[in-house]
This record gives C-alpha cells, sequence and structure tokens, in this order.
C-alpha cells in the first residue's frame, strides 16, 4: 500500500495514458495495419499506459522535506554541482562548487567534511542524481534542489 501512495502521479498516468492509447486506436487507429502500436488496440494502449507513466513521473514534482532540510541546514556543507561557469554566473555564497561529474572523484573530501550534505543546481535534477550517488557511498545527503531554495533555507 506505501508503494501506491508514493506513486500515486505515476499510476495516475498509466491509467490516463491507457485511455489516451485506446482512444487514439479507437478514433484515429492505422487504417493500413502497417503501424506496430496504433494498429493493435492492445499496443496502443500499452504504449498509451508507459508513456503516460514515465510523464507524469518527470512532471509532477517531488516533495522536498523543508523542515528537515531547516533542521540540518545550519550544521550542512551545500555542494553545488553546477558547472565552474554555472557556479560563478550566481551561487548561494555558503555553498562549494563540485561539479555532479566530478562527486564519484571526490568521495573521500566530501566524507571527511563530516557533517550532513546538502546538494543543490539550478533546478534539481543535477542535484538529485548527486544526492544519489552521495547517499550510495553511505553519506548522510539530502537534494535542496535549486541553489535558490537552498539559499531561502538561511
Amino acid at each position: 500500500m506505501k508503494y501506491l501512495i508514493k506513486n500515486k502521479w505515476v499510476i495516475v498516468g498509466v491509467f490516463l495514458g491507457a485511455i489516451a492509447g485506446y482512444l487514439y486506436y479507437y478514433y484515429v487507429g492505422c487504417v493500413s495495419g502497417t503501424c506496430a502500436i496504433t494498429s493493435n488496440p492492445l499496443n496502443s494502449t500499452l504504449y498509451g499506459a508507459v508513456m503516460g507513466g514515465l510523464l507524469l513521473s518527470i512532471i509532477v514534482p517531488t516533495k522536498k522535506n523543508t523542515k528537515i532540510l531547516k533542521e540540518i541546514a545550519p550544521n550542512a556543507v551545500i555542494i553545488d554541482v553546477r558547472t565552474p561557469s554555472e557556479f560563478q554566473s550566481a551561487h548561494f555564497e555558503k555553498s562549494v562548487n563540485i561539479p555532479l561529474n566530478d562527486i564519484p572523484n571526490k568521495i573521500s573530501e566530501i566524507k571527511s567534511f563530516n557533517k550532513p550534505i546538502i546538494c543543490c543546481c539550478r533546478s534539481g535534477f543535477r542535484s538529485r542524481k548527486a544526492t544519489k550517488i552521495l547517499k550510495g557511498q553511505g553519506i548522510e545527503c539530502y537534494n535542496g534542489g535549486s541553489w535558490q531554495e537552498v539559499s531561502d533555507l538561511y
């Protein structure tokens, strides 16, 4: 049940996509029968379900636990995972720049901070990847989203 609640938007996307896929087959379809997806109602429905689930899992934002971030922020190290040029153009003054591509090579340096880590970037996408890498190495790490959102924690 927890899985269903946690992934409710993906499930909604699957159902909406399946309906859209079937309706596309029913009303538009493929008259010649040469279109692999739209010539068969099952294929069209399954394709719609997969696309709907993927789209909603990407579009619907994930919730960040702002309360936890605010509690740990004063003692955390903020790592901005954008490129150096992006970091130079604008950044949160308390952040350290370690580009996402360099994260795997800097694990020992990051572990030496001995503090929780909050990763940030321009939109939250790269920081999510960095957070996953660091958590995989046993580092207490949180995705702060964009660097502007992280600066709002202070």
